[in-house]
């Protein structure tokens, strides 16, 4: 067998799992939705560029490396769990999202630690005599050196990390950073935030990523009616309501976004800039959250 014969093999098979005429079925479903969701996730990137100024100040976006890396992973996951949704692989695509809401949590929560008026606010260490580790690992971001140089940059904090070996360092639970979050006031402009962040999104994700066996593309599947030994079929109901779940997390990644880099909407040159987003009235129908919040802070 040639070189150019394995690759042709190669091929005819992996587009049996990735087929542009099942990406374009789905979008047929519902073309205004499909839309929606793309334009969600790109607002979600394009907002933080947005924030900053250009040129862009170098040390001012040092400040915030500690979320940005976090928003711009969760952002090309994102597109990478809206392609395996339209591909009607629905179980890889909902457990991808759980880790885009991970991402997007866990990274204001790093932000957070980089600051040491918002570090000293948290509850989550000094109330918690069973993380030790961590206990001990914030006390040393709380070393003069160490502090300034996260305000400076703080994607110094994954460099500490590294240090303490992040999984010797006993994180806080996602609830536990929600919570914390909350106090500090990086989930104001999402209505009973705990609640809608991990009841009515973390833990029905969760039901994927720990294969609840209705979760699975096998169970979603049956459900349908369908073969689970025929080629993958579009499933309308999965597909929409997966689309429904991103916009929702990519709402909570704007909101948070606008009030992580909150002091940037002081220049009334960004805030003007921020502000232009919200004439598109197509994406921003169902960002309830990010819509209310922008108005808020740009006006």
């Amino acid at each position: 067998m040639s070189h150019s014969e394995k690759i042709s093999i190669a091929l005819d098979l992996l587009f049996k799992d990735l087929m542009p005429s099942r990406i374009s079925d789905s979008i047929r479903e519902d073309p205004e939705k499909t839309i929606q969701t793309l334009f969600s996730i790109q607002e979600s990137a394009l907002i933080a560029r947005d924030l900053f100024q250009k040129p862009i100040d170098g040390n001012l976006l040092d400040r915030y490396w500690a979320y940005l890396l976090f928003l711009e992973e969760a952002h090309f996951l994102a597109r990478k769990s809206n392609l395996d949704a339209l591909s009607a692989h629905y179980s890889a695509a909902f457990i991808s999202l759980r880790s885009v809401l991970e991402l997007i949590i866990k990274g204001a929560y790093y932000q957070c630690l980089c600051n040491p008026l918002l570090r000293n606010s948290l509850s989550s260490f000094r109330q918690n005599t069973k993380k030790e580790k961590f206990n001990n690992f914030v006390k040393e971001l709380n070393n003069t050196i160490v502090s300034e140089n996260l305000q400076k940059n703080s994607a110094g904090l994954y460099d500490e990390f590294t240090k303490g070996g992040i999984n010797g360092i006993d994180l806080p639970s996602f609830h536990s950073m929600l919570k914390d979050l909350e106090k500090i006031e990086m989930l104001k402009g999402i209505e009973n935030s705990i609640h809608t962040i991990y009841n009515e999104l973390y833990r029905p994700l969760s039901d994927f990523v720990h294969v609840h066996p209705n979760k699975t593309d096998t169970g979603i599947t049956l459900l349908a009616g369908l073969d689970i030994f025929e080629d993958k079929k579009i499933i309308k109901t999965a597909l929409l309501g997966y689309m429904a779940t991103l916009h929702k997390v990519m709402d909570v990644s704007i909101v948070l976004t606008l009030n992580i880099l909150k002091e940037l909407l002081q220049n009334e040159k960004v805030k003007e800039k921020v502000r232009n987003h919200l004439t598109d009235e197509v994406l921003f129908s169902d960002l309830k959250y990010a819509k209310e919040h922008m108005y808020e802070l740009t006006s």
